[in-house]
């Protein structure tokens, strides 16, 4: 690896970091209506698309002790938007899952989050939007052979 591979790859956590702070800041309508914080919605965000998942799955999915996510989970289960269930496979394991409430909820925040993106992106002239969907596009098909 070069330097210059390696300056990339040391500001890409920035370079992301900044990219969602620019495109979701001001982002607070469904989180504020429905009552949750960036964990929760992350948390919610992550079971959408995994289904389920451990503790320790999403522990290392959002980047919080687990210790913190416990509360997280019980204020979501309070609002009916996760349940625990045990794992068929192997009585020890507990997994969260999204309720019915809690994916109809997901579905509207998605919705609402590609919307405020969009809009975000609709300041960009349409050379640099066309670049920013073959970037993440790129990232995407790189992310899942990771």
């Amino acid at each position: 690896m070069d330097n210059k591979e390696l300056e990339i790859i040391t500001r890409f956590p920035k370079v992301m970091h900044v990219i969602l702070d620019k495109m979701m800041r001001g982002f607070k309508s469904s989180l504020e209506e429905m009552n949750l914080n960036r964990t929760m919605s992350r948390t919610l965000l992550i079971l959408y698309d995994k289904g389920e998942a451990t503790m320790t799955e999403l522990h290392h999915a959002i980047g919080l002790e687990k210790g913190s996510l416990t509360p997280v989970i019980d204020q979501l289960i309070v609002k009916r938007l996760v349940e625990r269930r045990g794992d068929s496979r192997d009585r020890r394991k507990v997994n969260i899952l999204l309720t019915s409430l809690g994916r109809k909820k997901v579905d509207i925040l998605r919705n609402e989050i590609a919307n405020y993106i969009k809009k975000s992106l609709d300041k960009l002239q349409a050379k640099d939007r066309e670049r920013f969907y073959r970037a993440v596009k790129v990232l995407t098909d790189i992310s899942g052979k990771l």
